[in-house]
C-alpha cells in the first residue's frame, strides 16, 4: 500500500518532508503503539499512541418517515468519547488525529453493499466539490479484508468534514473494504509533502484485522 502514495507524492528531500509536517505529531517509535479492539463488531487495529483517539456510535442507515424510505443512506454523528478498552458501550466509528492536517476516520458495520469503483469515480458530488479521484487502486487486500481505494489530491484551503479548513495541500485516501462479515469505510488525510504521516496512515490501515466478537 505504501508504494502508491510514494509514487504520487514523493517529497523532494527529507528536509522538505520534515518541514511540511509542521505541528503534526509524527508516530512514536517502538513501544508507541496502542491496540484498539471493538469486541461487539469483532475487529482490531493498532494506532500511534500519541495521536488523539476518539470513538462514537453513529447512525448510518436510511431516513424513513411513516414507513417510507426518503433517503437510502444518511450519516448522523454520535457523541465522541475517549476509547477505553474495557467499555461495554458500543461504537462503530473511530477518529484518529495526528495534527490539523493528518488523521483517519474509520467506520465499521455488519456487512452491507458498498459502492463500486465506478460509482466512486463517477460520483457527481465529488465533481461538484472538486474532490475528483486522481488514482484508483483496485483489488486491495488487507489481512482478511478486500476492496478498493482511491487517492484524491486536495489543494490548500480545502474544507473537510472533521478537519475544517486545511491550510496546506493534502493527499486524501479512501478505502472501501469487506470481509469476515464486516464492511469498512476509511478516510485518511496527510500533508502531501510529509512522508512520515503518509506512512503512519497506511500502517494503521494495514493493521486492521477481524477478531472474535
Amino acid at each position: 500500500m505504501l508504494y502508491l502514495l510514494r509514487q504520487l507524492f514523493d517529497p523532494a528531500s527529507d528536509a522538505i518532508a520534515v518541514a511540511a509536517c509542521g505541528s503534526a505529531a509524527p508516530p512514536r517509535a517502538e513501544g508507541g503503539r496502542q491496540r484498539v479492539v471493538n469486541h461487539r463488531l469483532g475487529f482490531s487495529l493498532v494506532v500511534p499512541s500519541n495521536w488523539e483517539l476518539a470513538v462514537e456510535q453513529r447512525y448510518d442507515g436510511p431516513l424513513r418517515l411513516f414507513g417510507f424510505t426518503l433517503i437510502p443512506r444518511i450519516l448522523r454523528p454520535g457523541t465522541p468519547r475517549s476509547y477505553r478498552g474495557d467499555e461495554e458501550a458500543g461504537w462503530n466509528c473511530l477518529t484518529l488525529r495526528g495534527g490539523t492536517a493528518a488523521g483517519l476516520d474509520i467506520s465499521v458495520c455488519r456487512r452491507r453493499p458498498l459502492p463500486t469503483p465506478a460509482n466512486v469515480m463517477n460520483d457527481k458530488w465529488a465533481r461538484v466539490l472538486n474532490l475528483r479521484a486522481c488514482h484508483m487502486e483496485e483489488n486491495v487486500s488487507i489481512n482478511d479484508l478486500a476492496g478498493f481505494a482511491v487517492v484524491r489530491n486536495l489543494p490548500g484551503g480545502s474544507e473537510l468534514t472533521g478537519f475544517g479548513a486545511i491550510a496546506e495541500p493534502v493527499v486524501m485516501r479512501q478505502w472501501w473494504l469487506q470481509g469476515d462479515g464486516l464492511s469498512v469505510e476509511i478516510r485518511g488525510v496527510a500533508p502531501r509533502q510529509c512522508s512520515a504521516l503518509q506512512d503512519a496512515m497506511d500502517e494503521v490501515v494495514a493493521s486492521i484485522v477481524a477478531t472474535p466478537g
